[in-house]
């Protein structure tokens, strides 16, 4: 009987001690579920469209976000969409305004982030100069039979592709720079042979050139730099125009934030690279012809053709190098860029990695704070609980591999094409999915600032998920983060 007892008893002790272990490893995650710090805290991206600002609409709007659960704000301004009372971006005006907003924030125990381009998203300003802008490489091409002389301006028209990112336009306007020409021989199955390939960059003289093909079928191959124009884009891959946009617009917050740079502004923001190319273009810029020499040990004009068309067994080297070496120059002069200034400044740089030339990982790993995106299908809004590994993914896996704790993401944005459509319990899910994927900080897509408190669908940006006072449910928003009396104001 004693035996009987004794084994009970070491029997429920084992239980409870194993059952208690669970207790006790899972109480600092529910604690820490109950009381987070404000890194993992829920933040919104705060949509200016034109500054139409003014203090006390500051305070309001900060006001409802902080009874509602939001504890940080991601600024961002936007193009106007008030006929009047727009405040220049950058002026001492709109300066004085995000001094209140600081002020406010920290009032209210809030985080602010500013997106660090502008007017808009794109990592640009119409500070940058000409020759500084984002290019791409664009090829241009004629055929011609054996013996037949090409004599003047080499081809100025572009190919248009079907990439739904790509920036159409018929032909060059003049204002380009001629890389390389390169000619090559065409095989019976239109493939170009890799073993005909000829430089003919020397004898071109400005745009002009004069060249005989040799017998058979040749393909006349021009090689383009060419600034793509959008939205004043700085030159992602030039370190010194990447620079002088930190330095320029970094040190125009610094002096108006003072000490709350690092402290209640807690980071400067960086959005995906949406960067349209042109016509068959790819991102490139002065110099990297040499800079690709120097990495990979060959010259990368007589093989550019690769790129755009098969050349025999050498099309996949040529492509991985190329996009290997735009990863390591983009790192290079992009992000080491733009997070060594941030660091200089002691705070941390917040980007969306992909979009770019970079591996997404990496790229992610690098950011001080990788952020996922994606809630959307690509195609349907129907398809925005979407499995496929992608984005969200991979920032989560460069932030694992890197140890990066902070993971924010982009929430929400076209959970529905229309405005106003969603619901509550459709972002309950869609939270759930960003959790599951890795997120352990949310900025809402988001809130729109307005002098006017009711819906002015006219003013509104087509882009995002209204999650604000404006909209029926915001009342009930807080149900998405109730997470205990820490939710106070």
């Amino acid at each position: 009987m004693n035996k009987v007892l004794l084994i009970l008893i070491c029997f429920i002790g084992i239980v409870f001690s194993v059952q208690g272990q669970d207790i006790f490893k899972s109480l600092p995650l529910e604690q820490a579920f109950q009381n987070p710090t404000k890194d993992y805290w829920p933040h919104t991206r705060w949509w200016w469209p034109g500054n139409p600002l003014s203090k006390a609409e500051i305070t309001y709007e900060l006001e409802q976000m902080r009874s509602h659960g939001i504890r940080g704000v991601e600024q961002i301004s936007m193009a106007d969409v008030y006929e009047k009372g727009n405040i220049p971006y950058l002026s001492d005006e709109f300066m004085e305004m995000l001094k209140h907003t600081v002020k406010e924030a920290k009032r209210l125990d809030m985080e602010v982030s500013l997106n660090f381009g502008g007017p808009g998203w794109i990592i640009g300003g119409e500070w940058v100069k000409e020759e500084e802008k984002s290019k791409d490489m664009v090829p241009t091409f004629v055929d011609l039979s054996g013996g037949q002389v090409f004599n003047g301006i080499l081809p100025d028209r572009l190919i248009q592709t079907k990439r739904s990112w790509e920036h159409h336009s018929t032909q060059l306007d003049g204002h380009e720079t001629l890389l390389a020409v390169v000619a090559g021989q065409l095989g019976k199955d239109g493939k170009i042979i890799k073993n005909s390939l000829v430089n003919l960059t020397s004898k071109a003289s400005g745009k002009k050139l004069s060249w005989t093909a040799p017998a058979g079928e040749w393909r006349l191959m021009a090689f383009w730099l060419k600034k793509n124009g959008i939205s004043n884009a700085v030159d992602h891959f030039n370190k010194q125009a990447m620079e002088h946009y930190c330095d320029y617009l970094g040190t125009k917050f610094v002096d108006a934030l003072g000490d709350e740079i690092g402290k209640t502004v807690d980071s400067f923001f960086a959005d995906s690279f949406e960067l349209a190319n042109l016509s068959s273009g790819l991102n490139w810029s002065t110099g990297l012809l040499e800079a690709f020499q120097k990495e990979k040990g060959y010259d990368l004009a007589p093989y550019l053709p690769a790129i755009w068309w098969e050349v025999g067994d050498v099309t996949p080297k040529i492509r991985f190098d190329v996009n290997e070496f735009l990863h390591h120059t983009g790192l290079n002069t992009f992000f080491k860029t733009f997070l060594g200034w941030c660091e200089d400044h002691h705070i941390q740089g917040r980007i969306q990695a992909y979009g770019f030339n970079t591996d997404n990982i990496e790229a992610s790993g690098m950011s001080h704070i990788p952020e996922m995106e994606i809630t959307a299908g690509e195609k349907d809004a129907a398809d925005w609980f979407d499995t496929r590994i992608g984005p969200k993914q991979y920032v989560a896996s460069g932030a694992h591999i890197y140890g990066r704790k902070v993971v924010s993401a982009e929430v929400y944005t076209f959970i529905h094409w229309e405005r106003y459509r969603e619901t509550l319990e459709e972002l309950k899910i869609a939270s759930d999915g960003y959790l599951l994927a890795g997120a352990t900080k949310f900025y809402n897509h988001g809130f729109n600032f307005s002098p006017e408190h009711q819906v002015s669908p006219t003013r509104s940006l087509p882009f995002a998920a209204y999650i604000q006072p404006q909209n029926v449910w915001w009342s009930r928003h807080r149900a998405l983060f109730s997470i205990g009396k820490s939710m106070g104001p």
